[in-house]
């Protein structure tokens, strides 16, 4: 723990030392384009932060991380206490579903904004299935590989439900999904920068389309400062999840 605890002091320092050596640099030293100079970077993030907080970036803070967390415990459920890795209609399911592999998922985002223009919730139902969708193909593809021997002590006495056998199966995947999570956490903030950016209606992308038809540089590097720091975060607290659960069986 302590060592822990010092890399991260060192970590913090470092970072510290690098942004006061970028700012003076970029601020008083270097004559570069005044949208690029770390103060008025700043300032735009600040204005983003208390200006959009409530509107546009919240929204599209909801519209990831709701889907994301839902689609998780959905899936878990349907699979612990309705189906299973092995269950015919989720092995059918599984098969159908694979062929949306072989389909960018901005596409049928295209043609869902030029079915319902202007829908708020709109954005919201497209991440929550491509998020369902996306955890789908990755868990039961996982507990197909499950070996056997997991779950060979307690499958072999009678009358454990099949609910609790599959129960450990899900704990013995769990941190293989959430490290899957992560990638899939990524994939959902390009998937919705896009969205939003073709909608132009809210969140970020409404922001970032403003700022590009404005040429204000400035507010894109802010955006792009809010996106990079929240994705960081966030992979680092599911970082902390997976070594969590990764001898753990509930």
């Amino acid at each position: 723990m302590a060592i822990n605890n010092n890399y991260a002091i060192k970590s913090a320092k470092y970072l510290v030392g690098i942004f006061v050596l970028w700012f003076i640099t970029f601020q008083f030293i270097i004559e570069i384009n005044s949208q690029l100079k770390p103060g008025y970077i700043l300032l735009n993030l600040l204005n983003v932060l208390l200006i959009h907080f409530y509107s546009e970036l919240l929204y599209t803070f909801i519209n990831i991380y709701l889907p994301l967390f839902l689609s998780y415990f959905l899936i878990k459920a349907v699979l612990i206490y309705f189906a299973g890795g092995k269950n015919q209609f989720v092995i059918f399911l599984f098969s159908l579903c694979k062929i949306f592999k072989y389909i960018p998922p901005i596409l049928p985002g295209i043609i869902l904004i030029f079915l319902f223009p202007g829908s708020f919730y709109l954005e919201f139902a497209f991440i929550l299935f491509i998020s369902i969708l996306s955890i789908f193909l990755n868990a039961v593809s996982l507990l197909q590989k499950v070996p056997e021997e997991a779950v060979i002590n307690i499958s072999g006495f009678n009358g454990i439900p099949g609910r609790v056998i599959n129960s450990v199966k899900w704990n013995f995947i769990k941190p293989q999904l959430i490290k899957k999570i992560r990638i899939i956490h990524f994939q959902l903030w390009t998937l919705i920068i896009a969205f939003e950016l073709i909608n132009k209606e809210y969140g970020i992308g409404d922001i970032l389309y403003f700022a590009i038809n404005n040429k204000y540089l400035s507010v894109i590097i802010a955006i792009t400062i809010i996106c990079g720091l929240t994705i960081y975060l966030v992979n680092k607290l599911l970082i902390m999840i997976e070594k969590k659960y990764t001898f753990e069986i509930d």
